[in-house]
């Protein structure tokens, strides 16, 4: 499933567990939410990605790591895992802090591309 895809590719430039929907200790934590917007041979969804922590510097650094990836110029390969090829471009975001955990929660928005590639 592409959502395993986003995990994988979140985790890896993070250096963080990452999990959909919402995220729990250790902070700093990554969570992501998917909306599926087009559907088709090639499908296009919305990508949030939440990161939550204490030190706000240290999440900003996490979160230029990510865009860095994730936004992707026209001469920028695709990314090529779990039998998908995916493109993405940056669509938003925000900062915010949560009074209920205590803590800064990053949010940024992609719009990504895909499609399943079969062998």
């Amino acid at each position: 499933m592409i959502e395993k895809a986003y995990r994988d590719i979140l985790t890896g430039i993070a250096h963080l567990d990452v999990s959909l929907l919402f995220a729990s200790a250790p902070f700093p934590a990554v969570s992501y939410k998917v909306t599926p917007i087009q559907g088709g041979v090639v499908r296009s969804d919305q990508l949030e990605v939440r990161i939550i922590g204490d030190d706000y510097e240290e999440l900003s650094k996490i979160n230029r790591r990510i865009i860095e990836q994730l936004d992707m110029e026209g001469n920028k390969p695709s990314i090529l895992i779990d039998r998908y090829a995916m493109r993405s471009s940056l669509s938003g975001g925000g900062t915010l802090y949560n009074d209920i955990l205590g803590k800064w929660e990053l949010y940024t928005i992609f719009i990504t591309k895909w499609r399943k590639i079969h062998e």
